[in-house]
């Protein structure tokens, strides 16, 4: 998985029109969380689960986690 950092975050939410305000409380400040690379799902119907790569950051002030496809943002994963 592509190591992400907050700059390039910060900018890639900057042209995809992500809002900085967080939804809750208003502030600005968010962390980026390395320790977030994907989303699991099991479904009952299914055997197995399915991931989803993400990016995800925390509001300072709140807590709110925003995530985000890691594709959509242009992060393109290489596979070695």
């Amino acid at each position: 998985m592509k190591t992400i950092y907050a700059n390039t975050v910060s900018q890639l939410f900057k042209e995809k029109g992500v809002r900085e305000e967080c939804e809750c409380c208003g502030k600005t400040d968010w962390v980026l969380l390395n320790n977030f690379a994907a989303l699991a799902q099991q479904n009952s119907d299914t055997p197995g689960i399915s991931t989803f790569p993400i990016i995800a950051v925390e509001c300072k002030n709140c807590g709110n986690m925003r995530f985000f496809g890691r594709g959509r943002l242009g992060v393109e994963d290489k596979t070695e």
